[in-house]
């Protein structure tokens, strides 16, 4: 981690406790000015706390902005624990205790699914990272493209079917995994891809796109051309067209020999 980004967490944390303190205050507050029990002026007036929770949010936007989502989900759980420690403070029974409880849940429980999913990414990330450092390299031939109607940033998440040829001799296999391309630069059937497998765990495989398309594998030099007939060049066309019906040619042979004729 950068120092620019942990100076902008540091900020952005900071907003969170700030913004947490502050809506603790309110509905602290709040439930003492609705409740039947009389309570300190002190503690039944929530303006003072509006700064800090203003202020805590505006600080929070700023290190989401420099230092990730990790500090977005810091203040949906920094404003729930507030709400939730002011609803238990508050008298048992009232309407300030299950506000405190239930609006304060609902933002903790969105704070900690955040941060359960940045963390995810991050172990994922790390993972990923070094498998394509230490894995084995193959190259995957593209078998079918399926969209799977999510976009991040624009750019499609597909489902790719691969033959996989592993570079470490193994037998070839095919496998099915998920991936965001480019929206300019979808895989196509017969496409050849770099991946790499993980050596504990050949189903576990990922694209490499640093390395992008693999090159076709160039195709064996022909066979020498058929002497030509005596009728000359249209005499010989026909005679390829024969081969080539009879299965004698393939198609790439017939059109290379007839290139090779006409030029």
């Amino acid at each position: 981690m950068s120092l620019r980004v942990a100076v902008f967490r540091v900020i952005g944390l900071a907003g969170c406790a700030s913004a947490g303190y502050g809506i603790h205050g309110l509905v602290s507050g709040a439930a003492c000015t609705a409740s039947v029990t009389e309570c300190p002026l002190s503690e039944g007036s929530g303006g003072g706390f509006v700064a800090p929770l203003v202020v805590g949010i505006l600080a929070a936007v700023v290190g989401v902005i420099g230092g990730g989502f990790v500090v977005f989900g810091a203040l949906f759980a920094g404003i729930g624990l507030g709400a939730v420690v002011a609803g238990l403070q508050a008298p048992s029974g009232e309407f300030g205790r299950a506000f405190g409880l239930l609006f304060g849940g609902m933002f903790t429980v969105v704070g900690l699914l955040v941060e359960a999913g940045v963390v995810w990414g991050s172990v994922a990330g790390r993972r990923r990272a070094l498998l394509l450092r230490t894995g084995v390299r193959a190259v995957g031939v593209v078998v079918d493209v399926q969209d799977t109607g999510v976009s991040i940033n624009d750019n499609p998440s597909v489902r790719l079917t691969l033959d996989i040829t592993p570079s470490d001799e193994s037998p070839p296999f095919r496998t099915t995994l998920t991936h965001v391309v480019s929206r300019v630069r979808v895989p196509r059937p017969g496409d050849r891809l770099a991946v790499v497998l993980d050596p504990a765990d050949r189903s576990h495989v990922v694209l490499d796109d640093t390395a992008g398309q693999v090159p076709p594998v160039p195709l064996p030099p022909p066979p020498p051309l058929p002497p030509t007939a005596p009728g000359g060049a249209l005499d010989e066309l026909e005679r390829l067209a024969r081969l080539h019906a009879s299965g004698a040619l393939t198609d790439e042979e017939f059109a290379r020999w007839k290139g090779q004729l006409l030029g």
